[in-house]
């Protein structure tokens, strides 16, 4: 039972790390770059995501 809710809770962490991160960077981005990156920030995320 133990070894279950270990297993869900690192799913819910890792799950909140990944939005954190993302979050992140759209912020960064949004205080980089201006409104112009709120229109850009998605397609960002997904290069930065796609990296290998």
């Amino acid at each position: 039972m133990t070894d279950l809710f270990a297993t869900k809770a690192f799913k819910v962490v890792n799950s909140l790390r990944a939005a954190t991160m993302t979050a992140f960077l759209s912020a960064m981005l949004r205080e980089e770059f201006g409104s112009a990156a709120g229109r850009h920030a998605a397609s960002a995320r997904n290069m930065f995501f796609a990296l290998p």
